[in-house]
């Protein structure tokens, strides 16, 4: 899983810089963002799990005014009342389409790649890697000079393992952030 991973990431660097030497025009170039939130559970989650706090840093290449591939770090913490911990990183090759409006622009996204799942308490650390997809959408709102804010929701969806069968595990992230040209 890292191999391809590292295959995809690789390929998206290449194709972000052999679109960059080939010039730009409006609506083109490579973009940097970070957001934070509130992560809400979803299925397959411990009794209990409260909500969550959500981060995430992207970083992507505009292919024109409407058509971006980005890789995304969304991060989640969780704690418990016992004591106990979880936090999720998803690693996320994503698709974004947004939809040309002046001022402000919808937009959705999808993508595939890798759920690490830290978990601790009681003295006992667990980890976990598990493929992921996500699907989201969103509306980003021009502040000048191409930076934009943004306010999105996410569904992430872990294939997971549970008492030995193939499952899935699910959340809601919903983050407020920046993003920016380089």
């Amino acid at each position: 899983m890292k191999k391809i991973l590292s295959l995809v990431a690789g390929l998206m660097l290449v194709s972000s810089i052999s679109f960059a030497a080939a010039g730009s025009t409006a609506g083109e170039g490579m973009f940097l963002g970070l957001g934070g939130g509130l992560d809400f559970p979803g299925y397959n989650w411990w009794a209990g799990t409260p909500v969550g706090f959500a981060g995430e840093v992207f970083g992507g290449y505009s292919l024109d005014q409407n058509a971006a591939i980005q890789l995304d770090l969304d991060g989640a913490v969780y704690s418990y009342p016992n004591g106990n911990g979880t936090f999720d990183l998803y690693i996320l090759p994503e698709f974004k389409y947004t939809f040309d409006n002046p001022g402000f622009q919808p937009y959705l996204l999808a993508g595939a790649g890798l759920n690490l799942s830290f978990d601790s308490g009681g003295g006992i650390s667990t980890s976990s890697g598990n493929f992921a997809g996500v699907a989201g959408v969103g509306v980003q709102f021009d502040l000048g000079g191409n930076a934009s804010l943004f306010v999105e929701g996410k569904f992430h969806m872990a294939f997971v393992g549970v008492s030995g069968a193939s499952d899935v595990a699910d959340d809601f992230p919903f983050t407020a952030g920046v993003k920016f040209p380089l």
